[in-house]
């Protein structure tokens, strides 16, 4: 009985590990959205990728960013080819879709990926612009 129990909560701390993990997008840069609004001043050569719902992103979006719900990257990764050597910034409305898009698009081979911190939510609260 004692086995079971050692065993369940060694289960319970790998899984609380690797929950934390994926939560805090350990692997993945950060770019501020003042950095961000200074490539787009300067007109970098990145991807800005949305990965919120279409409906979303119609409601108003990062200028300058493409869209590809979270769900569709695995699927339409041919579509982001273009971009596989450049930097990639990803963001949702709070960060959950974009660590999950972040992890399909480092397991597919592009390298030079970034979370927009504070994603959407921040974005809006400091009143930046939005295209439509």
């Amino acid at each position: 009985m004692t086995e079971w129990i050692v065993g369940g909560a060694v289960i319970a701390v790998i899984v609380l590990w690797m929950i934390s993990r994926f939560m805090s997008g350990e692997g993945f840069s950060e770019v501020s959205q003042d950095t961000l609004l200074k490539y787009l001043e300067e007109d970098r050569d990145m991807c800005i990728l949305d990965v919120r719902s279409q409906r979303e992103y119609d409601h108003g979006h990062i200028p300058k960013a493409i869209h590809m719900d979270y769900q569709a990257i695995s699927t339409h990764l041919e579509d982001l080819e273009p971009y596989r050597r450049k930097d990639v910034i990803v963001y949702c409305e709070h960060g959950m879709r974009a660590q999950m898009a972040l992890g399909v698009l480092q397991r597919s081979g592009f390298s030079r990926l970034y979370h927009l911190e504070g994603d959407m939510v921040e974005w809006k609260r400091s009143g930046q612009g939005l295209d439509t």
